[in-house]
């Protein structure tokens, strides 16, 4: 069990990231293109093909876009993954309806 807020292990990942000049990576390894049951799990392919560009490094050789909402950066191209997935509000039929789910995050 967890005896902090989440907020408070965020900020401990952050000093320690910090300190030690460590990057971290978010990769979707989930649902992708609506809610449960409009969209779909992301491929085996697709994940492995982020994780592989971390590691080969060949993801620092693209450009970002930074998320409104969360200011994360996304890629705009990983190596072997189609681009379409790389911006999580364009594979949702409805655009509208993934701001307000992200919203609700």
């Amino acid at each position: 069990f967890l005896t902090h807020s989440p907020t408070r292990y965020a900020e401990l990942l952050r000093e320690k990231l910090e300190k030690h000049g460590a990057q971290a990576w978010i990769v979707n390894s989930g649902w992708s293109g609506g809610p449960f049951g409009v969209g779909e799990r992301m491929s085996i392919k697709t994940t492995r093909g982020c994780v592989d560009a971390i590691i080969d490094g060949s993801i620092e050789n693209t450009t970002w876009e930074t998320d409104p909402l969360f200011g994360w950066e996304l890629p705009t191209s990983v190596p072997g993954v189609d681009e379409a997935v790389l911006k999580p509000r364009n594979t949702w039929p409805n655009p509208e309806a993934y701001d307000a789910a992200e919203k609700k995050l």
